[in-house]
């Protein structure tokens, strides 16, 4: 039966809308499920059409309660299975009473056909409000941790922050109403309750908001009030706080025009106005990526705070950072340019003529994606040219002051990557009158002799403890040879250079100043590897060069749609083409001693019998397990991504694996964390496993065995769609806070799934771009990143990006799977596709690279006869098939 039913749709039926889900309205939730389909649907309720749209010139949308129009999506939407058949209702934030019925008439759509829709009544509930429950106070305080050390304060002229007691505020801007907690798409959180930012400052702190303003904002605007308005408010106290917003979500890249890193002429106009009728004025940034902030400088702005996406109690969070009981800790994970175009990326990061261009995710056409700026990313490019910046890598302000003294500097001939180089003591002294914490940072800065070095890399961090005033606490760092070594294309081997390392400590990047140099002697070789995943010698990509920045400065002009079928190029891959490559996929299974069946309970009897029990599956048997067999997607299912074949002869168990980087991705309410941008921000590798394990307990209570989580890869421009849900842009740092928080997750029973190798760097397009890289930079940022997060903890499981790099899909790249992450990384979990990349994937290639697991697969046989197919031909080797239906099982049997 089709979504319709039995409800007539010929050529002279009327149109008819179909909710999409069941007749509930959460006020709280500011942008819903179906933006991460169509920004334009920010705070929908959506319904299907059942007839393709023919004009929506004359629809119309009223709310009863007030006679208000609503504004109803005017433009033809082409998202979701449905494409021209969603109609939006803009209802966030119309709807603003909880627990309450709202009815809605809908008239004037047409069908392609010229039938004009009977007008609908709907009537619409919006949820209660939710509170806390005493059952989830651990876990939630965790939540609540998070987001106190996650805000950043960026700018705190004449102290401005903390606001005395009861002090008057008055407030302006869209981001009081529509205060983001989170990002869209796979690392969607669905809270059990939320703080929402006016709540916060109302019920956790004393400060007094002006309530004309209190009742205007409530609409979420961005407008000025009337001058009478702000006479009165100037009266009431000569303080403002001006709150910005933004959303963000997979699927779509954000984007450099107003609206989005850019003010709109609405928001420019109010903060110009603000600040220059108030005496002080404060700006909170609530969003999951820098953004403009040249207009802090321009208006003369006191003091700024970047809330980021701060999770389920980020309203109190912020409110009590203003009021000053909670002090800010947060460093920024990337660096504020002044604007985007300034940032060497922005020449090859897709963006549309025009943001109504906007392509996304499952664009069908091809792009290459060329890294001309090669390792100069972030505070790489900005500190190594002298670039000025808004605010630096590792910026972030505290009401109290710190002094910083190295001592003990401790260097070392490093022979492996993972043998110490540099031991050094950090004594942190509180040297103001509130208690604090600060973090500690430092970076290296390598010698030049073949090899060309951005002026910094950070290479160790640390965090205090809570140190009250006069308080001394001592950190000691170490950071080993891996932290220094750079990646020799030419030798295919990672080095320390001959001559002198210098090391610079502080409380950011910018603050950083030099302890300490040594001198090595000779170069040395920490490890031996191949040239995996190399370009083509015959293509020329030229990257960016500090000794000749005018002529290798990026150009751009390579990165465009190809208007071909396939990657402009065909990779090589080597991993194959020598015995100790091959020897990787020798069959790890028993032996069998005879023919009696091995059933699962068996195997959980006895795990020595694994080995066994794959062996005696059929080629049949083992594909149908390497495809997935069904999600919980559906309207009034559970909301889980995918579910492992369950074969009722041998008794195997339900597997389930759920979205979640910062809760549990479910229908079901649950916990909800900051991003794990925001996260990232606490520099505090204690809280990133304790977010990693409050999920894992909110997991097994959902009967959830797998978090595809966390979500590693780099912020190499700001304006990636996932950069909220990704951790910095620096490896060391987003390795170290995602290996912990995996190993949270793990170290309390649910398996995690750490993704997306490698290089998904960008959402346009994503299932069609080439990553065109070079290959010191892919070693040394992009693969990085998942080599330091290893350092930490081996997840169970890793999922393969949906772009290529260097002509080969990230899904069927056997150099990555079995050359790096097996050979070099140690991995030896099992491997999945992220979901639809079999649309463009050759998913014969990725099962013979090592990929175990295709997503999202579906009951029928198709894919799992492909894959049989293909170990008759002699393309999938039966025993690489046999290891990843192996370390699957493995898995199940640990966290089932």
């Amino acid at each position: 039966m089709s979504f319709f039913g039995d409800i007539p749709h010929g050529k002279n039926d009327l149109p008819q809308l179909l909710a999409m889900k069941a007749p509930e309205f959460n006020i709280e939730d500011v942008d819903g499920a179906e933006y991460m389909l169509d920004h334009r649907m920010e705070g929908c309720f959506c319904f299907v059409c059942t007839k393709k749209i023919g004009s929506m010139e004359n629809a119309r949308a009223l709310l009863r309660e007030g006679d208000k129009n609503i504004r109803i999506i005017s433009e033809i939407c082409n998202v979701g299975p449905f494409r021209e058949t969603i109609v939006g209702l803009c209802l966030q934030p119309v709807l603003t009473e909880y627990d309450k019925d709202y009815h809605i008439l809908i008239q004037g759509i047409v069908d392609e056909d010229g039938n004009e829709m009977q007008p609908m009544e709907y009537c619409l509930h919006t949820r209660p409000k939710a509170g806390e429950e005493p059952r989830y106070e651990k876990r939630d305080q965790v939540t609540l941790k998070v987001a106190r050390e996650g805000i950043v304060l960026l700018k705190n002229e004449k102290h401005v922050l903390p606001f005395a007691q009861e002090a008057k505020i008055n407030v302006f801007g869209s981001g009081f109403a529509k205060f983001r907690i989170g990002a869209s798409g796979a690392g969607r959180i669905n809270p059990r309750y939320q703080i929402r930012l006016f709540e916060g400052i109302e019920n956790y702190t004393s400060l007094k908001i002006n309530p004309e303003l209190r009742k205007f904002y409530a609409e979420a605007t961005d407008t000025l009030p009337e001058e009478d308005v702000l006479k009165r408010a100037v009266d009431y106290a000569d303080t403002a706080i001006l709150a910005l917003t933004r959303g963000t979500s997979e699927n779509f890249d954000n984007l450099a025009f107003k609206g989005e890193f850019y003010l709109t002429d609405e928001e420019e106009r109010l903060i110009e106005k603000v600040s220059r009728t108030f005496s002080h004025t404060v700006l909170l940034l609530n969003t999951g990526y820098p953004v403009d902030g040249r207009c802090v400088e321009k208006y003369g702005i006191d003091a700024v705070l970047w809330t980021g996406l701060c999770g389920m109690n980020g309203g109190r969070a912020v409110a009590e950072i203003l009021a000053g009981t909670v002090n800010p800790s947060g460093k920024l994970p990337d660096t504020w340019s002044l604007t985007w175009e300034e940032i060497p990326s922005s020449r090859n990061f897709y963006q549309p003529e025009t943001p109504q261009e906007r392509i996304s995710g499952g664009c069908e056409k091809y792009i290459d994606t060329l890294y001309e700026e090669g390792l100069y990313i972030g505070y790489r490019y900005f500190d190594t040219f002298k670039k000025k910046t808004a605010y630096s890598f590792g910026h972030g302000l505290s009401y109290t002051t710190f002094e910083l003294s190295a001592r003990d500097v401790k260097w070392s001939k490093p022979a492996t990557l993972d043998e110490a180089a540099v031991q050094i003591c950090v004594s942190v002294t509180n040297t103001g009158n509130r208690a604090g914490k600060e973090v500690v940072q430092l970076y290296a800065q390598l010698p030049e002799k073949k090899l060309e070095q951005p002026f910094r890399r950070l290479a160790g961090f640390a965090k205090t403890k809570l140190l009250q005033p006069g308080e001394c606490q001592e950190l000691k760092l170490t950071i080993n040879g891996r932290e220094l070594a750079s990646f020799d294309v030419e030798n295919a081997s990672w080095i320390c250079e001959e001559g002198e390392y210098r090391l610079f400590a502080g409380d950011s990047l910018e603050n950083s100043v030099e302890v300490s140099c040594w001198q090595l002697d000779e170069e040395v070789t920490l490890y031996q590897s191949r040239n995996y995943m190399a370009l083509p010698e015959e293509y020329e990509l030229r990257i960016l060069s500090k000794k000749q920045e005018e002529q290798t400065y990026p150009s751009g002009k390579n990165t465009r749609m190809t208007g071909l079928e396939g990657f402009s190029f065909q990779g090589k891959q080597v991993w194959k083409e020598n015995e100790s490559d091959v020897e990787v996929i020798a069959n790890q299974n028993k032996e069998r001693t005879d023919r009696k069946m091995i059933t699962w309970d068996m195997v959980k009897a006895d795990e020595s019998l694994l080995g066994a029990f794959i062996g005696q599956l059929s080629t049949y048997d083992l594909a149908r397990m390497a495809v997935c067999a069904k999600n919980g997607w559906g309207m009034d299912q559970k909301g889980e991504a995918g579910r492992i074949f369950v074969m009722e002869k041998y008794g195997t168990p339900e597997f389930v694996f759920a979205d979640g980087n910062n809760g549990v991705n479910l229908n079901e309410k649950n916990i909800g964390f900051p991003c794990s941008v925001t996260v990232c921000a606490t520099f505090n590798e204690e809280l990133a496993y304790e977010t990693g394990a409050a999920i894992a307990d909110e997991a097994k209570e959902k009967e959830v065995n797998v978090i595809l989580a966390p979500a590693a890869n780099l912020h190499r421009n700001p304006l990636g769609g996932r950069n909220a849900e990704y951790f910095s842009e620096d490896p060391f740092l987003a390795g170290k806070m995602a290996g912990n928080h995996g190993k949270g997750l793990e170290d309390h029973g649910v398996a995690s799934c750490m993704k997306h190798i490698v290089a998904n760097n960008c959402e346009s397009s994503r299932l069609r771009n080439d990553s065109i890289i070079d290959e010191r930079t892919l070693r040394e940022l992009y693969l990085k990143v998942f080599e330091e997060a290893f350092t930490v903890y081996k997840p169970a499981s890793l999922m393969t990006a949906y772009n290529g790099v260097n002509g080969v899909f990230c899904a069927e790249n056997g150099d990555m799977l079995q050359g790096i992450f097996e050979k070099e990384f140690g991995f030896d979990g099992f491997v999945m596709t992220d979901w639809t990349s079999s649309d463009t994937c050759d998913i014969v290639k990725a099962v013979d690279a090592g990929n175990g697991w295709i997503t999202p697969g579906g009951m029928e046989d198709t894919q799992p006869m492909q894959i049989v197919k293909g170990v008759e031909d002699g393309k999938i080797d039966r025993k690489r098939l046999e290891k990843s239906v192996y370390r699957m099982f493995r898995t199940v049997l640990k966290f089932s």
